[in-house]
């Protein structure tokens, strides 16, 4: 690691002439020839003096040929040994204790005896400052180097080596390539994460980063559960399905079963993986009361199995008796919002209360299961967040002031309320009001409307919309995206023209000409959602998918999608909102189950505060029984939105209960799995090309286990080379050379004046 420093004088002369070398002596010598001739005409009269400034004038000459010449010299150094930084990274992931390095081994304990052992850290403390590093989810300091076998470190359950590496080399002082990385792994990355972009980042800013693989591709023989509700929440009577995905390693060609218990009822499942590495099943889940379930999966354990704790998991799913709430809200009648509300009555889950604008002083009002005689328009966001569900119509300037929209708009945002505009745009343009109407809603529109109509258009479905709830029709046909295609589309939409950044599109409008194939591309937006504040919103930009409930003999076989797609839209929004139905108060969580070590962010929100402001005490209960009360911040700025992230160090069932005696309910209590997942263990091949790419792209270099006695000599090489050579500098190009140059032209020029030669 040697830096050059302190110059004095060029230790050797090199010339690099400024133009070809015989053009500088061919320029010399027609100066001294003309010089010669100039001063032979003094010379007989004065042949002294003329002699001699002759012999000045030549020595000019001269001196501007050698200084044309180049001579050119590095400066003469006195060199210093410098030493640069070395940040040695040491997996520390479990997977570190894998026993197959020469002599039956685990891969820490040969790292620790070949690698870190005082000899080779006090080789490496000649020429670098050395800083020892761990790394596995994250980089953490290493207050000294791994003692004895080294086994003990090796506690983390995953290793994310591109992040930490990156972390490392954005710490290292980039000083012309004397420090440098060094990575010791067995290079398997959690995440799988590539390589190349830490290495052209190394690279880029000149630290080089050497690595280690230790250990060899290994063949745990093991069976991992992974599972997952497609949502928590559901009413009663309502089928959802639970994903189970069961992972397996080194065992290609077994056979077993999974078990699904909930109370008394139970699903048994066989599982054949036929060589894949995974096979996922789908379970349907129905209960007819209301309460928290608990589903507990498991998968048989099989011969030679390295770990059982992983092969089973816990989910919890919610069931609610309370109907959901709708208010269908219509200024100007048509077929569509017609149709709408009978098949909604025919929903016995719903709860529908229609208001329509008949004439300009004629309302009439349909209530289906909502328990009132009578009702009135809501004129207060707090009237509105009586329903789950607000589908809105056209014509609704007909029917609302600015101040019920302006409402609108808060009962989304602040009151998680969930719209449906049900008819393209839900106001006319060609009236004063209606524009009115129009710049009141349009915060609330997912799209930016442009201007024209456009005439029978068939749907076809994007990717968004094939896995969107609303168009769940497993029931009735197997391909949801050629049913929508072959139904009916819009008979009439006004043109768009753009969806707003937030705006999710579950279906396009195919426009005349377009082929199908392009339309998810490419085509109209014509069915789509956006949150917006606390809430959501989802809108039909066309008319005529009533005719989906009048279907032609043809078509027979799609009667009833009509009704199954308005109530999956209804559920879809009102279960997968803030707020349950009949429920001014929620706690929800991401997910109701997760790995051992993720965090959990737990979410507590009220529809409006209570007097005196909204302080729930949340409770977390873990699963052997220790309480702790949690602290919640503030989240998005609102007063009724409370967060707090916690991160379970035990598997098994959590609970988590809020109370709030000022809301409804006053308690509720939320649970939650943790399971054990060590995935550093069952998928532990070492991968050396991974690091072979991270040192080779970055210009370090890469070892085998057996390479230590290489290691700093290599090292110390690859530094040198990377060391830029002292390029020469031209001795003349200094003040003190132009100087007397110039003097001595000026006195020659002197001297010829005063002996009368000018």
């Amino acid at each position: 690691m040697l830096v050059e420093t302190i110059t004095f004088l060029p230790a050797a002369v090199v010339w690099q002439p400024v133009i070809s070398p015989m053009h500088i002596f061919g320029a010399a010598t027609v100066l001294a020839a003309l010089a010669i001739v100039a001063y032979a005409r003094s010379m007989s009269a004065r042949p002294k003096v003329s002699a001699a400034l002759l012999a000045m004038r030549l020595i000019v000459i001269a001196a501007l040929a050698a200084l044309l010449m180049g001579p050119s010299g590095s400066a003469a150094s006195s060199p210093r040994q410098v030493k640069g930084q070395l940040h040695v990274l040491v997996d520390t992931s479990q997977s570190m204790l894998t026993g197959d390095c020469p002599g039956g081994v685990s891969r820490m304990k040969y790292l620790a005896r070949n690698w870190l052992s005082p000899r080779r850290l006090a080789e490496l403390g000649e020429h670098y400052n050395v800083t020892l590093m761990g790394f596995d989810e994250s980089l953490h300091p290493l207050a000294a180097a791994p003692g004895g076998d080294g086994e003990g470190l090796a506690m983390g359950r995953s290793s994310r080596i591109a992040d930490c590496v990156a972390s490392a080399v954005g710490a290292v002082n980039a000083d012309g390539g004397q420090s440098a990385v060094l990575v010791l792994s067995d290079g398997h990355d959690s995440d799988r994460a590539p390589m190349q972009p830490v290495a052209l980042l190394a690279k880029a800013r000149g630290v080089p980063v050497h690595s280690v693989c230790l250990g060899g591709a290994t063949a745990a023989c093991d069976l991992l559960l992974q599972a997952h509700a497609q949502q928590q929440f559901l009413l009663a009577g309502e089928t959802a399905y639970i994903e189970a995905t069961v992972h397996q390693s080194g065992l290609e060609n077994t056979r077993t079963k999974l078990h699904m218990q909930c109370g008394k009822e139970s699903v048994d499942r066989e599982i054949v993986f036929d060589g894949k590495d995974r096979q996922t099943l789908r379970l349907g889940v129905r209960q007819e009361q209301g309460g928290l379930y608990e589903y507990t999966l498991r998968v048989d354990p099989v011969a030679g199995e390295t770990e059982t704790g992983n092969n089973a998991q816990t989910l919890f799913l919610e069931v609610t008796r309370q109907q959901i709430k709708v208010l269908l809200i219509e200024g100007e009648p048509s077929w569509d919002t017609k149709f709408i509300g009978q098949s909604l009555r025919k929903d016995a889950r719903v709860a529908l209360t229609q208001i329509i604008q008949l004439t300009g002083q004629k309302k009439q009002s349909i209530v289906s299961r909502a328990g009132a005689a009578s009702v009135k328009l809501p004129a207060t966001v707090e009237e509105f967040a009586a329903y789950d569900v607000i589908v809105l119509g056209r014509g609704l300037e007909n029917i609302l002031d600015r101040n019920a929209a302006a409402m609108l708009g808060r009962f989304v945002a602040d009151h998680g309320g969930q719209i449906i505009f049900a008819r393209s745009r839900a106001y006319e343009t060609d009236t004063a009001a209606g524009r009115q109407m129009g710049r009141d809603l349009a915060v609330l529109e997912p799209v930016v409307w442009g201007s024209g109509m456009l005439h029978d258009l068939p749907l076809q479905l994007t990717p968004a919309g094939q896995a969107a709830p609303c168009f769940a029709f497993e029931s009735a046909t197997a391909n949801v995206a050629q049913t929508v295609l072959e139904l009916p589309g819009f008979s009439v939409m006004p043109a768009i023209a753009r969806e707003k950044a937030s705006t999710v599109v579950l279906a396009r409008a195919l426009l005349p000409g377009q082929a199908r194939q392009t339309a998810a591309a490419q085509g109209m937006p014509a069915l789509v959602y956006m949150h917006y504040g606390r809430g959501r919103v989802a809108a039909v930009l066309g008319e005529g998918l009533w005719r989906w409930g009048i279907l032609p003999p043809e078509l027979s076989r799609y009667d009833g999608l009509y009704d199954i797609f308005w109530s999956n839209m209804i559920r879809w929004l009102a279960l997968d909102s803030d707020f349950l139905p009949g429920q001014d108060a929620a706690l929800k969580f991401a997910r109701s189950s997760l790995r051992l070590g993720d965090p959990m962010v737990v979410d507590v929100s009220c529809k409006q505060a209570p007097q005196g402001g909204f302080r729930p005490t949340v409770t977390w209960i873990a699963p052997d029984g220790v309480e702790q009360a949690l602290a919640l911040r503030q989240a998005g700025g609102l007063e009724t939105r409370l967060q707090t992230t916690l991160t379970p160090a035990a598997a098994g069932i959590h609970r988590i209960v809020m109370d709030c005696p000022q809301i409804q309910p006053p308690r509720i209590e939320r649970k939650f799995g943790v399971y054990d997942v060590n995935l550093e263990r069952l998928r532990s091949s070492a991968d050396p090309e991974a690091l072979r790419t991270l040192s080779e792209q970055s210009g370090g270099a890469f070892f085998t286990p057996s390479q230590g006695d290489e290691l700093v000599p290599q090292m110390i090489r690859l530094s040198a080379q990377r060391q830029i050579p002292q390029r020469a500098g031209y001795i003349w190009d200094k003040a003190l050379v132009l100087v007397l140059l110039l003097l001595w032209a000026g006195a020659e020029w002197l001297a010829r004046k005063r002996a009368g030669l000018l």
